[in-house]
Formats: structure tokens, sequence, C-alpha cells
């Protein structure tokens, strides 16, 4: 049989339905499984807050039934006896109806129960429908950021703000603005995931051309990548307008997004018509630094202009495209970065899919005892410098994946004494591979030979 109705999840947490044919496609549907026990919860709140509304002073009960009373007299009732006695003979589901309208708490649970198909599960999985379906999006992102110089010092704030577009299937466009104790500066990155993008700085009147991104890219800085979301949120935060819109919100852990970074707690926010997010809500602490990262006026499906993602360096600008480090120069850094990581976490490598350098430099940090801003003592640790240089290893490694299709990470697998394993590999211009090994020694190798190690 097909899934349940509302109606029959109802019955059936109200201990109203023995339909053998239901009982039979419960035991064997996940997704039902888990709406009827989403449904049971309901039933056991709402009972919870039916009998402490029992418990109140009995001068608040005869206040409660005078009301009844009263809408009684003013309604055709029938043959219903007096309301001292009708309340008391009220089935389990007569008394949730009855109480469930006052129970104003509940509005945002309720809401979602007839919004989204009834559990965070079903909305998540529609969230994520819309989402591969989109043709666009137009948003704002903030980032703000609190952090203590020094110990005993008051905090400093700082906001960088960027206007983020995107179009499918590949462009890209982010407008950032800093603080003005950054620099007040803007700064136009147009990127696409087939061909080269550009950086424009219109102070100074310059430009740098960027990379294609054909690699991997973090889920959390490109927003239509929610699509791919697959699982269930954490809770249901209930119901609210944001900008004039009504939005139903979940709470996901950062890890269940992307599995690569640390765990944080993630709000999202859907409209309740479209299930699109309006808004999507991260903090986190990186480096002693309090950050927060929203997405906010998120409008999806805008005809957006082509003109937005030219890629034509503007007239009078100068090209400052920086000269690339030489493959000597990256796997010189990579290698040393890797190797503080082995030292540091008892042998082994990330164990992730995308190496991320702030991720990694942070999980290194607690590893060494660092969480906020380091003491004096602790900026002192040799170990503190070596996380520190570290970065840029780890960021070279991120660079690859994120700008190259053919690169792949092999750390949850190959450790440092697997010396003919491939831990790290990318395609070179020339069409050979450059591969790392488990040791970190490094050649470039043909793609006949890169078969061969890696069927190993």
């Amino acid at each position: 049989m097909s899934c349940l109705t509302r109606e029959q999840f109802v019955s059936l947490a109200l201990g109203q339905n023995d339909d053998l044919h239901v009982a039979d496609h419960i035991d064997s549907c996940a997704e039902c499984q888990a709406r009827l026990e989403s449904a049971r919860s309901l039933v056991n709140i709402l009972e919870q807050l039916h009998a402490s509304v029992e418990q109140l002073h009995q001068t608040s009960r005869k206040r409660l039934l005078d009301t009844i009373t009263q809408i009684e007299s003013e309604t055709e009732v029938g043959n219903f006896p007096r309301a001292t006695y009708w309340i008391g003979e009220l089935t389990m589901r007569q008394r949730i109806a009855l109480f469930t309208v006052s129970l104003i708490p509940m509005l945002g649970f309720m809401v979602l129960w007839g919004t989204f198909g009834s559990t965070p599960v079903s909305a998540m999985e529609e969230m994520a429908k819309q989402i591969r379906e989109a043709k666009s999006y137009q948003l704002t992102m903030v980032q703000e950021m609190k952090w203590v110089a020094k110990p005993g010092k008051e905090p400093t704030t700082g906001n960088i703000t960027q206007e983020m577009y995107w179009r499918a299937p590949n462009a890209y466009r982010w407008e950032m603005v800093s603080a003005k104790k950054f620099g007040g500066e803007m700064t136009t990155s147009i990127i696409y995931t087939d061909k080269p993008g550009i950086e424009m700085v219109p102070k100074g009147k310059s430009y740098r051309i960027i990379p294609a991104r054909s690699g991997q890219m973090s889920t959390l800085m490109i927003l239509q990548k929610l699509g791919d979301f697959q699982g269930e949120a954490d809770r249901s935060l209930g119901a609210k307008m944001i900008g004039g819109i009504e939005a139903i919100g979940f709470e996901v852990d950062s890890k269940k997004i992307d599995s690569d970074l640390l765990a944080n707690p993630v709000q999202i926010w859907l409209n309740s018509k479209s299930q699109l997010p309006v808004s999507v809500e991260l903090a986190m602490q990186t480096d002693g630094i309090d950050l927060k990262i929203r997405f906010e006026n998120i409008r999806w499906n805008l005809d957006l202009d082509p003109k937005l993602f030219d890629t034509t360096p503007p007239v009078g600008y100068s090209d400052k495209t920086p000269i690339p480090p030489t493959i000597s120069e990256q796997v010189k850094a990579i290698s040393f970065s890797l190797k503080t990581y082995a030292e540091l976490m008892g042998g082994h490598y990330p164990r992730v899919k995308i190496v991320y350098g702030d991720v990694t430099r942070d999980e290194l940090l607690q590893k060494i005892g660092v969480r906020g801003i380091p003491s004096a003592k602790q900026r002192k640790d040799p170990n503190y410098s070596r996380v520190q240089e570290a970065v840029l290893g780890f960021a070279y490694i991120n660079k690859i994946l994120r700008e190259n299709s053919d690169a792949v990470w092999y750390g949850s697998s190959v450790g440092p004494e697997e010396t003919d394993q491939v831990l790290l590999r990318w395609k070179l211009e020339d069409g050979t591979y450059r591969v790392i090994y488990g040791n970190l020694e490094s050649e470039n190798v043909t793609p006949i030979r890169l078969k061969q190690l890696e069927e190993k």
C-alpha cells in the first residue's frame, strides 16, 4: 500500500486505528515510522500540557469552564450534557482538540506539521528538492567577528558583508565589502566552474584572473549545494516571520551538511510556501575569533542580468594577477603541514574528503590545548608556531581540491607508513599527475601509472 495519510497518522498516534494493513505498512516503511514517531511525540506533549491544565487552581478551572459554558449557550449543541459533565467525559482526542486551541507555544510545531508533511525529515527532503530545481538566487552574507586582541582588553568587532549571486548551473558573483577597520574596500569576484573568472578591486583599479573552480567547494559557502542534503534536522525551531515571510526553522549539525567541517549548529529557516531557505545562520569559533555567518534576504529564481557574470576586465583596470606558486613550492609546504599534523595527531593525516585550512588549523590548536585567544605562554610554544605555519600547506591542498576536478585526497585511508600509496594527486596542464605518497615523497606520473598505483 502507499504511504499513510495525515489522518491515518493521527488516528494511529491516538491509538484509534487497528487496521492490520496499516500496521504492516508501518513495519516496512522507515519514512512512515519516522512520521508516526513525530505524531506520537506531539500527542505526548499535548497530553502533558492537558494534565498541567487540569492541575490549575480551582479559580482558573472555573474560569475555563465558565467560558466553555458561555460558548455552549451561544452555539447549537443539540443534546450535549452540561459543560462540567461533558468535560469529564471527553475522549482523549476530544480533549486534545479542546486544549490545543489555547496552546499558543505549540503554534510553530503545528504549522510545521501542516506545511511540511509532519517531520523534519520530509521538510529537509522537500527543501533539497526545491533547491535542486532552482535556477538562481541573490542573497546577503554577513560575517560578524568578535575577538580579544589581548587578555583583559575589551573585545574588538568587525563585519564583512557580501552580496552573492548564483545562476545555474555554474556562474557566481560575490561583491564583498569589509568593515572600515579592515580597509572598507569592495572586491567583486566572478567565478565559474568551467572557465577562469575575475576578481576586481575598484580602489586602485586592478583585477586578477582566478582559476576555474571545477573541483570541490564548501556546501556552506555555495548555498545551492544544500540541494544535496540527505537526512533530517536535529530539532525544529518553530515558526516566525522573516522579512514579511512566514518561515519554519530547523537546526542541523554542520557536519551533516559538510562532514569535513567542525561540528557547529546551523539554523535553516524555510519559506513555509516554497520550502526554500530564506535565512541560514552559523555560529562558530575559529582561531580565537567568535564568528557568526548569516545568509539573509535570500531570493530564489530571479531573472538575473547576464552582465552580472561578465568576466571582461573593466576599461582602465590593470592586471595584477600574481604568479602562482610552483609545484615544488606547493609540495614543500604541503609536506611540512602534513608532517606537523601527523606528529600532533598521533600518526595519521586529516581523515576527511576535503581539507580546509582553517578547520584543520583549529583542530590542531585544540589538540595542543589552545581554545580561544592563546595566552602569552601558548604563543611561545613551538607547536603553536608550527600550527600557524602549517596553514599554508593546508590552504594549498584546499586550493588544489577546489580548482582541480581531477584531484583526490586519500587521507581517510592512507597514513605516513604507506610509501607506495597515493595520499594526494592532481592533474597538471601537460596531462600528467602530481602524486604525494603516504610517506610524503612526491613525483609526476602518467595516467597509466596512476591507475596502477590506485589499484593497489
